[in-house]
């Protein structure tokens, strides 16, 4: 079901736009979502994914998440996997994520999972003040695996997902076990 923008928080406009931003790379949606003062953090305990482990404010924000990204990455699926979404005006707001997408050169496809951290700010504008990601598993695949990949994502609620969703039609594959572990934990 997709609502529209007026009946959702602010707080989960904000979490939606990033996703379009950061899957469907759209900068400027990431740049609207940030200040200037915005902080990002990215942790990763796994993979083959290299990002920088932190930015300051939305320009550079959506330089990394946007721009470097999606020159590196495409087929970019993204999951907040949740039972409950952010209330309006809500100060913070933690979830569980999970994202499968493939490298430009053909070479690998990924999937992974983690948990988000957002601190959002209401001063001007409604913002996320600061985001801390963190990458809890990042399994790379041949691409031969990509549309059993992306076969089993298309059919994953998006953004929004109940963590029991999102392993209903994951394909049976020994190297997604740590990240259905996670999800189903």
């Amino acid at each position: 079901m997709d609502m529209s923008n007026s009946t959702i928080s602010s707080s989960e406009r904000l979490i939606r736009n990033y996703i379009r931003g950061k899957d469907e790379n759209k900068p400027y949606l990431l740049e609207d979502v940030f200040s200037s003062s915005s902080y990002l953090k990215i942790s990763s305990k796994f993979g083959d994914v290299k990002l920088p482990s932190e930015a300051i404010g939305n320009t550079d924000i959506a330089e990394i998440l946007g721009r470097s990204f999606s020159s590196v990455y495409e087929n970019i699926n993204t999951y907040c996997l949740t039972e409950q979404r952010p209330n309006e005006n809500s100060n913070i707001y933690s979830c569980d994520w999970l994202v499968g997408m493939s490298d430009r050169s053909m070479s690998n496809v990924y999937v992974g999972c983690g948990r988000y951290d957002w601190q959002f700010s209401y001063h001007d504008r409604p913002v996320v003040s600061q985001l801390f990601v963190t990458v809890e598993q990042m399994i790379t695949f041949p691409y031969s695996h990509l549309d059993d990949i992306m076969t089993w994502l298309a059919t994953v609620p998006y953004p929004w997902c109940a963590p029991s969703a999102a392993t209903i039609n994951m394909p049976e594959l020994d190297a997604l076990c740590p990240v259905k572990a996670y999800i189903q934990r």
